[in-house]
């Protein structure tokens, strides 16, 4: 029996099994693209059929990292892409807002505020801002905020109204607001807002008129 077993065992030359050896130590550090990842002289024997699985093993895991480097490559680029296009969106956002709140300079020192649409609390908050920036950076002082196109008129956007009128009298400016109809006074009245001591205009002509006949006023009261 002992002598039938020693019959049928394999011998294995050292060199195969080091290279075998050698070959699944560089695929545990993942160099499947090493020039030494492959067995290229495969024996017709039992070892044979080992080294042989153990290419086509080393071939898989090679197809595979480099699917998973395509994917992790496309990843990047479409994360790259994504930020690219948030950044757009950004800038038109940025550049919506500023559109949305025009400050024109109709005369030396008047500036016109139009507020159209709806005022919520974002929107508020850049209309002071634009407001504030532009008495202080052209030295004006006149504004006049016509609301002529504003969507509605409610107790919190009167609130705004009042604000925009104190802000710009921080800085030294008068406020006029135009555009004010009869029914817009009514729901003035109505909310209770107080508007008192705040210069109103149906139109934006006549808030023009008014700022420019308190600017002649001013200089004759002053002579």
């Amino acid at each position: 029996m002992s002598g039938t077993g020693d019959e049928n065992r394999m011998v294995i030359a050292k060199a195969r099994i080091e290279r075998a050896l050698d070959v699944l130590s560089l695929a545990v550090v993942g160099a499947f693209t090493h020039e030494d990842a492959t067995i290229r002289e495969v024996a017709d024997d039992d070892f044979g059929v080992l080294e042989q699985t153990l290419n086509i093993l080393l071939d898989e895991l090679a197809a595979s990292r480099r699917k998973n480097e395509e994917t992790v490559a496309e990843l990047r680029g479409s994360e790259q892409a994504l930020k690219e296009r948030l950044e757009i969106i950004d800038a038109q956002r940025k550049e919506i807002r500023r559109l949305s709140t025009p400050l024109l300079e109709v005369w030396d020192g008047v500036l016109v505020l139009p507020v159209i649409g709806v005022v919520g609390h974002g929107r508020a908050a850049d209309l002071t801002t634009a407001l504030l920036a532009g008495v202080a950076e052209r030295g004006a002082d006149s504004v006049i905020v016509d609301v002529t196109g504003l969507a509605s008129l409610d107790r919190s956007t009167a609130q705004v109204l009042l604000r925009l009128s104190k802000a710009a009298g921080l800085l030294g400016a008068t406020c006029v607001f135009s555009g004010i109809s009869p029914e817009s006074a009514r729901v003035l009245v109505d909310l209770g807002a107080d508007f008192r001591g705040v210069r109103t205009c149906a139109s934006l002509k006549d808030g023009l008129r008014v700022c420019l006949d308190r600017r002649g006023g001013a200089r004759r009261g002053g002579v």
